[in-house]
């Protein structure tokens, strides 16, 4: 899946269940979760768990730039 679409907190869409998706194949959201698509805290603190895994800068809250470039390059 080609990442597009800069992904905020507080919003619900299907991008973000294919990030939540990513995450938990990265090992960094709980496989007990469902996606839901649903950018909340869980999915926040699973950002920032990526970010700091890449050496991204840490902006758990959104997701842009740098951090939709390392997801479509995995």
């Amino acid at each position: 899946h080609q990442f597009t679409v800069v992904m905020k907190f507080g919003e619900t869409n299907s991008e973000i269940v294919f990030l939540q998706d990513a995450l938990k194949h990265e090992g960094v959201f709980p496989t007990n979760i469902s996606s839901t698509g649903y950018y909340g805290s869980i999915t926040a603190t699973a950002v920032e768990k990526f970010q700091t895994k890449y050496g991204l800068p840490v902006r758990g809250k959104v997701v842009e730039g740098v951090t939709l470039d390392k997801l479509n390059n995995l």
